[in-house]
C-alpha cells in the first residue's frame, strides 16, 4: 500500500498556517508531517510509497486544541511487492 501524511495544527484561521518554532517559517504543518515522513524514511520505507502535506487548520476535530495538533496516515492504495505496482 501507499500512503500520505497530514499534518494538522490549531489555533489559526482557515488556510493560515501555524509558526514552527524551529525555522520561524509558517509552515508547522508541514513540518509535522515531514519529520514523520523521514521517521518512515529511517525506518526503511520506500520514499515512493507515501508522501506528505500540510493541510494547517482546515479540518479541526473539535474539543480541546490538542486534538487539532496531529498527523494522519491516509491509505490511499494497495501496493504489491512483486510488481512494484500501486493497484
Amino acid at each position: 500500500f501507499s500512503f500520505i501524511i497530514q499534518g494538522h495544527v490549531c489555533c489559526t484561521e482557515g488556510d493560515l498556517d501555524a509558526i514552527d518554532r524551529r525555522t520561524k517559517e509558517r509552515n508547522l504543518s508541514v513540518a509535522r508531517a515531514e519529520y514523520v515522513y523521514n521517521y518512515f524514511v529511517e525506518k526503511g520505507i520506500e520514499k515512493k510509497r507515501m508522501s506528505y502535506e500540510g493541510l494547517a487548520h482546515r479540518f479541526p476535530l473539535g474539543g480541546s486544541e490538542d486534538k487539532d495538533r496531529r498527523v494522519e496516515i491516509v491509505i490511499s492504495s494497495n501496493w504489491e511487492e512483486e510488481d512494484n505496482v500501486l493497484k
